[in-house]
């Protein structure tokens, strides 16, 4: 008798560009949070550092790393992006590679992802409207966060998500103007929020 093989179909893979799409907003999620841990240690080593993100009134990282908001959990906010956005990349890589990751993989990024967002909402209102200062290096997170967050559970669907499979056969067709009107909304509130601050 031969072993059972078990092969794996196209139709559970999801689309190669869901790969790229994990990769680069990984990549860009890595670099905007390791840039805000180099800037926050050196605020702290010298009060008088400017951070390179500091251009005005309007647009100060250390309005917003100085604040609670900016360490929630006793330690600077960039460090979750350390941890967390190094896992997104390398998942991406793999993808990338042609790995068919199994279901559960798909299934914690996604979860992961959704608590993510919930936590740049949170940010966003507690910079736009309680701080009252931009951080161009937190705007890059939200952005990647909110695109994994378009694409993490379409993966999970073309992986064989159960009832995600299902909800997402109905959202597949409006997932992308969503997500474009979210970012054009997300835009339009970071420049109306930079014009009032700086005026």
């Amino acid at each position: 008798m031969t072993p059972e093989t078990t092969v794996t179909t196209g139709s559970d893979r999801p689309p190669a560009y869901l790969g790229w799409v994990v990769l680069v907003t990984g990549l860009g999620g890595l670099l905007a949070s390791l840039v805000l841990s180099v800037e926050k240690y050196l605020l702290l080593t010298n009060p008088f550092y400017a951070p390179s993100c500091d251009l005005g009134a309007a647009v100060s990282c250390r309005d917003v790393m100085s604040s609670w908001q900016g360490a929630v959990l006793g330690f600077p906010n960039p460090y979750l992006g350390l941890v967390a956005f190094p896992v997104v990349l390398t998942l991406g890589v793999l993808v990338v590679g042609g790995v068919t990751l199994p279901r559960w993989c798909w299934a914690g990024l996604s979860l992961g992802t959704v608590a993510g967002f919930g936590f740049v909402l949170w940010l966003i209102s507690q910079s736009l409207f309680v701080i009252q200062a931009i951080c161009p290096y937190c705007v890059v997170v939200w952005v990647c966060v909110s695109v994994l967050l378009a694409h993490a559970p379409r993966a999970l669907a073309d992986a064989g998500g159960g009832p995600t499979a299902r909800l997402w056969g109905w959202l597949d067709r409006w997932w992308p103007w969503v997500l474009g009107v979210w970012l054009v909304a997300l835009a339009v509130l970071v420049v109306v929020s930079a014009s009032r601050f700086g005026g």
